[in-house]
């Protein structure tokens, strides 16, 4: 069944972009978050200088049906991934960014697949390159923490983000938040280009914001999240980066709010070498829970993979692999309420996609096959297909 689906979805997918392949266009990739490949010239308004930028992600889902559960692999079908436009504005050493995202998902319950999704704010920030080793930054924007969020959707091999920072979203298995940090709303200070030092470049931000996520009214406790990143690259070839962040955290609902303390830790690589790529991340999110008293969490995920893009064939394309895991209790007590064991709650991913390239169109399509791997207590029958395209303008 697994062999069939993938054959039917590599089939599919390859009728889909030689049937397009005679329109004009250019292509080629961007390596910011501006979801762009071939930008559009700049509007001249006044004194400033008007960019506008967008993307577009869907596709087709197919998870197995799990006996057992009738929540995974009952709603397989067609989705909305990305569907965002936004527009940057420039004058002298001043800019200012805002884009809105089309397809923010917005789920009713846990384990249910019943939500929508809404159109929300993604970024919306200022910025002021002062100096080429100093860039300062005001509004929601990513926190620079993972390497595996900082890269631009358009720039990865798969269709998804590795599992430790997609979690697992409803109908694909229990779910799952992830470790992503995302968007925050705060103050950012980066470097407006890598420092070059010989061969080596030199890349660093710290970060200070609310720590209560994109889109809130109000911080949920008046006290700042800290988040810092720093990386070391050697020419083109090789990058090494490690970041932390601090966050006390009130959650709950009023009157009855408690308060919680997490501190993040990751180290990622990545080495580009013609057109090889290998990739690795470990995270480590560690939560004290000094209202309740409760047992610290640690949750651990680390992922491994390797990319290679093949540009002789008449349309290029890039075969991909990657090993993910997760473990959500990583330590603390043996058991949980009921019997559960912490380990039950790990999860191992194993990816193999396949990406195609439009020769001309700023257009690309994913074919993802993920096996997924649960202990025994806890398995399931849910490995899924996934069939995306996605469009850059």
């Amino acid at each position: 069944m697994r062999v069939t689906l993938v054959a039917a979805g590599l089939l599919a997918t390859s009728s889909l972009l030689f049937s397009t392949s005679a329109r004009a266009g250019s292509d080629g990739e961007s390596a910011s978050d501006l979801g762009t490949q071939t930008k559009p010239q700049p509007t001249e308004v006044g004194a400033f200088r008007i960019q506008s930028f967008g993307i577009f992600r869907s596709g087709y889902d197919y998870v197995q049906s799990d006996p057992k559960v009738d929540f995974v692999g009952q709603n397989s079908g067609f989705f909305l991934d990305i569907a965002r436009i936004g527009f940057e504005a420039h004058t002298g050493a001043v800019s200012a960014r805002i884009s809105l995202e089309g397809a923010s998902p917005h789920q009713t319950a846990p384990n249910t697949p019943e939500g929508t999704t809404r159109v929300s704010l993604r970024d919306a920030f200022v910025y002021w390159d002062v100096a080429p080793a100093f860039r300062i930054q005001l509004g929601q924007t990513k926190a620079h923490w993972a390497r595996e969020e900082l890269r631009g959707v358009q720039d990865r091999p798969f269709a998804t983000n590795a599992l430790g920072f997609e979690g697992v979203a409803a109908g694909r298995g229990y779910d799952q938040p992830s470790l992503a940090v995302d968007r925050q709303l705060g103050v950012l200070v980066t470097t407006t280009k890598p420092m070059e030092l010989g061969d080596f470049r030199l890349d660093y931000a710290l970060m200070v914001a609310n720590g209560n996520g994109r889109n809130q009214l109000l911080d949920d406790n008046g006290k700042p999240m800290f988040v810092g990143r720093i990386e070391c690259g050697y020419l083109s070839y090789f990058t090494v980066g490690a970041g932390a962040y601090a966050n006390e955290r009130r959650v709950g609902t009023a009157p009855n709010r408690y308060d919680e303390t997490d501190v993040g830790l990751v180290v990622d690589a990545m080495s580009k070498i013609e057109n090889l790529e290998l990739f690795a991340t470990f995270a480590q999110v560690s939560t004290k829970y000094p209202t309740t008293g409760a047992p610290d969490r640690k949750q651990v995920a680390w992922h491994a993979q390797a990319s290679y893009r093949i540009e002789w064939a008449p349309m290029p394309f890039a075969l991909a692999y990657r090993m993910a895991h997760f473990s959500p209790y990583a330590q603390g007590a043996a058991e949980l309420p009921g019997g559960a064991r912490l380990s039950d709650f790990s999860l191992d991913h194993h990816t193999v996609g396949v990406r195609l390239f439009h020769p001309k169109l700023p257009l690309s399509l994913y074919m993802n096959y993920t096996v997924t791997l649960e202990p025994s207590a806890r398995s399931l029958a849910n490995d899924r297909l996934t069939l995306l395209g996605q469009f850059t303008f």
